[in-house]
C-alpha cells in the first residue's frame, strides 16, 4: 500500500493521491509493515520521531515522489529541536530522497539515532545546517546504513572542533557513497 504526504493534504485524509496527509508524522504513526508514503515536494517544518518497527521482509518507507525533493525543517519550541529522531523501537524502515536541515539547541542533531533503534536505511538524503551534528548515532543503536548521501555546513555553534557531519557510535553501521564535506567546527 502506497500513501501520500503533501503541503496541501490534511491529517485528517485518508492520504491517498487525491486526498494526502499533511504531516510525514503522520506517516511515521500510520505506515504499517511493507507500507510507502511517499512524499511531495515542499517543506515541512517538524520535529519527526519515529519509535515503531516494520519487518526485515517489509520495512516501513518514507521517500520522495519520484522526481521531487521534500524538505523536512525542524520545528522551534523545544531546547533541541531535531528534523528526524530515531528512537527505542525504530526498526526496518527506509528513509531515502529528502532533506533535513536545521536543527538546533546546544545537544542537536539533524538526525539522532537513540536506544535500540536498528536496522535503518538512510539513503539519497541531503543532511544540511544544523547547528552541531548532522547525524548522530548512540552507542546502543545497530546496523545503520547511510548510503549516497550528501552532509555538509552541519556544526558551528558548539565547542571547537566538537561539531560533526556524521558522528557514529553503535554497531555494524556501514557508511557508503556518500559525500561528506565542510563541518566548520569539526570534523566530516
Amino acid at each position: 500500500t502506497t500513501y501520500y504526504v503533501a503541503p496541501t493534504g490534511s491529517d485528517t485524509n485518508p492520504g491517498t493521491a487525491s486526498a494526502p496527509w499533511r504531516t510525514v508524522q503522520k506517516a511515521l504513526n500510520a505506515l504499517a509493515a511493507g507500507q510507502i508514503a511517499l512524499v511531495r515536494a515542499g517543506t515541512y517544518t517538524e520535529n519527526l520521531v519515529m519509535t515503531r518497527a516494520g519487518t526485515s521482509a517489509a520495512p516501513i518507507t518514507i521517500r520522495n515522489y519520484p522526481g521531487e525533493r521534500p524538505v523536512i525543517t525542524a520545528a522551534t519550541g523545544k531546547t533541541d529541536n531535531m528534523p528526524l529522531q530515531l528512537g527505542s523501537g525504530a526498526a526496518y524502515l527506509r528513509i531515502h530522497g529528502l532533506t533535513l536541515q536545521g536543527a538546533t539547541g546546544p545537544s542537536t542533531a539533524n538526525i539522532y539515532a537513540w536506544g535500540s533503534a536498528h536496522d535503518i536505511d538512510l539513503a539519497f538524503l541531503e543532511v544540511r545546517n544544523s547547528a552541531r551534528q548532522g547525524f548522530f548515532s548512540d552507542k546502543t543503536t545497530a546496523r545503520i546504513q547511510i548510503r549516497s548521501s550528501n552532509f555538509h555546513d552541519n556544526g558551528g555553534l558548539g565547542p571547537v572542533q566538537r561539531d560533526h557531519n556524521i558522528y557514529v557510535e553503535g554497531s555494524g553501521h556501514l557508511i557508503a557513497s556518500s559525500l561528506i564535506r565542510n563541518a566548520p567546527n569539526g570534523y566530516g
